[in-house]
């Protein structure tokens, strides 16, 4: 699952609410954190990319890693 997210520098723009552009450039680092912010795992994808797209990939490599009571 994680080779299938997209890992290069991303550009992109997008009209907000108020009608005004917004633009990026650059990347974007998903953490799954534990209590206290304790970082358990992290991927680094293109800046575009939706949370949404990592949120399955980052929990099974947290599964993998620490032993947890609640997703």
């Amino acid at each position: 699952m994680l080779n299938e997210l997209p890992r290069a520098c991303d550009i992109g723009t997008k009209t907000n609410s108020q009608g005004h552009e917004q633009h990026w450039r650059g990347y974007k680092l998903h953490l799954d954190v534990a209590d206290g912010q304790v970082p358990i795992s992290a991927v680094l994808t293109g800046a575009s990319t939706h949370d949404s797209q990592v949120a399955i990939p980052l929990m099974t490599l947290t599964s993998e890693r620490v032993v947890y009571l609640y997703s």
